[in-house]
């Protein structure tokens, strides 16, 4: 996270708190007035299990918004009140007097920590005041990674620099050292490309210097017209990431580059929060988005379904003890819907007993995490249990080779897109490509080169397709994009693009180079309106493209 972003999260974090404990005389008092018609009153089991939900959202929060002290007493007097609703039976004298002693014993402890408030930001912590709020969130998530090639003068950078823009990176060239350092005053890019040998080897030591400037910002891959083993080591030592040997092999290049830029480029990961306290669930939302994620909360547990169909959450954080629903009933339902039967749901709540914790397991759960929580403790677990999900779930539902969206998921994401935009009334666009001629490439060039031109076309489709765009791979050469709220003319003018750049990518095979193209065909949501008949008719408009000469995009 950058320092701007750090600090508006943290001034955001602090404003949380400061309102908490405003409002923390209120929490107590009603506490302590909540307890009056139990201990002089008639007994209703409904407005007991009420007063033990305030109790209890006070122990788990307290603690989260700097009050530990006022969070433990507030736990003390949960655990008496459970016992309570685990008997079924109202309290008797010495129960009462029990609770009694404890809710005074939490007043005592509230009364000395009422001098005590959450601590200030320092001042070099403190974002430059905004009349605007500010997002959070990771910035420049769809900014092209710039690249600078430093090579020597016959070599034909510019080939490559423009073989690398159409797979989305930005380049720049320059020949000599001086012209680096001018091209480095204008921006700093994110990898330097670099001969080993530009002038006698000085080029290695003006790496290693930017390495150092930049701490670590520029990642340096070597070239050069000799790959013997001294310039290879010289390359580890100067702290290269990487060595190419002209010719440079575009498709092992372009496997580093995605590589090292896979983290930008994931998916965000998507956190559904469920927790009846407003604040406590906005809290662990800035959090976690202040660490890159997306959050939506929901504190009314009997709203969940919406949220779940729409936000596709990765993970469900909820609390244990919320009203109308349990985490564990919550859970079970979740469970019983397939699409999100295997979305990870975290616990997050006060409780402590082992045993409810492996019950509330027991009833769907994957993992269970006590109130109050660290934030980096909820942000390290939190992305553990989306890491491995996500890993997981790609075995299923991605391929092998290319990384993109299987047969059954893409088939899977039309038949929701459907659903979706028949209730939203939106529109969508869905396309099929097909690679022509790949037969003759892999007869002509073996099937690894077959394989490295699906590979190519496939990057090339997840790096200039939108964000929000749906890439598959159906099956041989055969591939699926879904335009979510594109009209097929936006569609059309994606595909224009996307056909022109892959016509000219250059392939290297061991009987020189050659250029491969691909036909498509594209239909729309509603003209079409439902997924048999899209898929249907985009397999029509395909198989003219393939009459009319290939290399072209058909729409119906």
């Amino acid at each position: 996270m950058d320092e701007r972003k750090k600090n508006i999260l943290m001034e955001r974090l602090q404003a949380t708190k400061v309102k908490y404990a405003a409002g923390l005389p209120e929490k107590i008092q009603s506490i302590l007035k909540g307890w009056d018609p139990f201990l002089y009153g008639p007994w209703h089991s409904e407005q007991f299990e009420v007063f033990h939900r305030q109790v209890h959202t006070l122990a788990g929060s307290a603690g989260t918004f700097g009050f530990p002290k006022i969070g433990q007493a507030a736990r003390g007097v949960e655990m008496l009140l459970k016992l309570i609703l685990e008997s079924g039976q109202p309290p008797d004298k010495r129960a009462k007097d029990q609770i009694t002693a404890q809710l005074i014993s939490l007043n005592k402890v509230y009364i000395a920590s009422t001098s005590v408030q959450p601590p200030p930001l320092s001042q070099e912590n403190r974002a430059a005041p905004s009349d605007q709020p500010q997002p959070i969130g990771p910035a420049g998530e769809n900014r092209r990674k710039q690249i600078i090639i430093v090579d020597e003068p016959g070599q034909d950078c510019q080939e490559l620099a423009s073989q690398l823009h159409y797979y989305g990176y930005g380049c720049r060239c320059c020949h000599t050292l001086p012209e680096l350092r001018e091209e480095m005053d204008r921006s700093v890019p994110s990898v330097l490309l670099m001969n080993i040998d530009l002038e006698d080897g000085l080029g290695v030591r003006e790496a290693e210097k930017i390495h150092r400037q930049e701490k670590g910002a520029v990642q340096t891959v070597f070239i050069s017209s000799e790959g013997d083993l001294p310039r290879r080591l010289s390359a580890i030592r100067a702290g290269g990431i990487g060595f190419f040997q002209h010719p440079i092999d575009l498709d092992r290049l372009m496997g580093l580059l995605d590589g090292l830029f896979l983290d930008g480029d994931e998916e965000l990961f998507r956190v559904l929060i469920v927790d009846d306290s407003k604040s406590l669930a906005q809290f662990h939302a800035d959090v976690l988005q202040g660490a890159g994620m997306h959050c939506h909360v929901v504190t009314d547990p009997l709203k969940v379904t919406e949220p779940l169909e729409q936000f596709q959450p990765d993970l469900i954080l909820m609390d244990l003890y919320m009203p109308d629903c349990t985490g564990w009933e919550l859970a079970s339902v979740i469970r019983q819907h397939a699409a999100s039967g295997s979305i990870p749901i975290v616990f997050l709540s006060v409780e402590k007993d082992w045993d409810r914790q492996l019950l509330a397991i027991s009833k769907g759960g994957d993992d269970f995490l006590t109130k109050p929580i660290e934030p980096d403790h909820l942000v390290l677990s939190v992305q553990a249990r989306i890491k491995w999900a996500r890993k997981c779930r790609s075995n299923r539902v991605y391929d092998g080779l290319t990384g993109l969206l299987n047969h059954s998921a893409t088939t899977e994401r039309l038949v929701l897109e459907v659903e979706r935009s028949k209730r939203e009334k939106s529109t969508f666009s869905f396309a099929l490509i097909d690679l022509d001629g790949i037969q003759s490439v892999n007869e002509s060039h073996g099937y690894p080169m077959g394989d490295q031109v699906i590979k190519s076309l496939a990057r090339l489709l997840k790096k200039r397709m939108r964000t929000t765009d749906i890439v598959g791979r159906i099956g041989g050469e055969e591939f699926s994009v879904l335009f979510l709220g594109a009209t097929v003319g936006e569609a059309l003018e994606i595909l224009e693009e996307v056909r022109l750049a892959f016509s000219r990518i250059e392939h290297r095979a061991a009987k020189g180079l050659f250029n491969q193209t691909f036909s498509c065909g594209v239909v729309s949501f509603p003209d079409y309106f439902d997924s048999a008949t899209l898929q249907e008719k985009a397999r029509k408009a395909l198989s003219r493209a393939k009459q009319q000469g290939k290399n072209r995009v058909e729409f119906d």
